[in-house]
């Protein structure tokens, strides 16, 4: 685009114009290997009930990891992929399997090739809700509900005289 494809100018673009796509490729591999469009599914969970996709596409094959921390920077929980693509779910537990309790939490995520470059990391953030209460089940009544007692049925057999 621009002004070099609507008419023919006198400008310094001329000269350049040819050598875009070796331009174009000598600035993508500078500072490789590049994190790019790091999303996430969802900005607020639910532990264990809900999670959050986090994903992203590297310029290299890399290993992956995402870093999730609390308010206090302290991490919580670790998890990571292999590859170009990286799609992980966090369900709101520590590395122990527990819910985290409610808050804001910092996720980190960077990547590092086998040759040990290192990815600049990509920051999102995710809001903990506190764990559901569980539905209660139905409770029996503290009454004592009666014991139908048997009526007399009249017989119909005449008694003795």
């Amino acid at each position: 685009s621009g002004h070099r494809q609507t008419g023919i100018t006198d400008c310094p673009g001329d000269r350049i114009w040819n050598q875009l796509d070796a331009i174009r490729e000598a600035v993508f591999d500078l500072g490789r290997p590049k994190l790019f469009h790091p999303l996430q599914s969802d900005g607020s969970i639910s532990p264990v009930v809900e999670s959050d996709v986090f994903t992203a596409r590297g310029s290299d094959d890399m290993r992956w990891q995402v870093d999730i921390a609390d308010a206090s920077e302290t991490v919580v929980r670790s998890l990571s992929a292999e590859g170009r693509w990286l799609s992980v779910a966090w369900d709101g537990t520590n590395d122990l399997g527990l819910p985290v309790p409610p808050g804001t939490y910092t996720v980190t995520i960077w990547g590092q090739t086998v040759d040990a470059r290192t990815a600049r990391a990509a920051t999102l953030s995710v809001t903990v809700a506190g764990v559901p209460e569980p539905t209660p089940s139905p409770t029996t009544s503290s009454t004592p509900t009666p014991i139908p007692t048997p009526t007399p049925t009249p017989s119909s057999t005449p008694a003795p005289t």
